[in-house]
């Protein structure tokens, strides 16, 4: 296999990208970094369910596996027509969304190189183009101090971190621009469980 199996996303990491999805319901979604595509195939389902919105998917086709066949292998068929995947930088591709027409993003899931030059670059190309009711999710932030400083730099003060289930000790920042986003998030009275693609909906139950 071209990824390592602990490329895949922490089940805590799908699961807030799930969650957030139905709250926000968000017409844009933007993520970087897929491999399998456990992230990806998560949010498209809340996509789905919500019966709107988007993902564009970045990702750099691997080494091993130059035709790009297990690069989001897990997102099912179904979810596909609101997926759109690219291969290459993020850098080159964010440059060219941006500079397309995709002029909002509703919710950025960073989980490219967690590197600080990457993750600082990644979020100040976003910011400017986050929406208002936006959030951002930026996964293992303990590995340098890019999304500190990134909040302290925009006076950021609704942000909150969440410990890993499977990978303990890896932590993930989530950013909400507005009150009204953490707001949303807590009318729906979200209990986070896991289920299997069968039961309908993955991850949770909403009542």
């Amino acid at each position: 296999l071209p990824f390592p199996i602990h490329f895949n996303a922490d089940p805590t990491v799908a699961q807030l990208c799930y969650v957030l999805c139905r709250a926000l319901e968000p017409e844009t979604v933007l993520e970087t970094g897929v491999a399998y595509g456990v992230t990806s195939a998560t949010i498209l389902a809340a996509l789905h369910k919500n019966q709107k919105g988007t993902l564009d998917s970045i990702d750099l086709t691997p080494i091993r596996d130059r035709a790009g066949t297990y690069t989001g292998i897990m997102v099912p068929n179904e979810y596909k027509y609101r997926w759109h995947l690219h291969r290459g930088s993020s850098e080159r591709i964010m440059a060219s969304l941006f500079g397309s027409g995709v002029r909002q993003i509703d919710l950025f899931v960073h989980d490219s190189a967690n590197v600080f030059p990457n993750q600082t670059r990644e979020l100040e190309t976003v910011w400017p183009r986050l929406a208002p009711h936006g959030a951002i999710v930026v996964n293992n932030i303990g590995r340098n101090t890019a999304f500190a400083e990134f909040v302290k730099a925009k006076n950021i003060d609704r942000w909150f971190v969440i410990e890993q289930e499977a990978k303990k000790g890896d932590l993930t920042g989530v950013i909400l621009r507005v009150l009204g986003a953490s707001q949303s998030v807590s009318r729906l009275s979200i209990s986070i469980v896991t289920t299997s693609w069968d039961d309908g909906d993955p991850f949770v139950n909403e009542s």
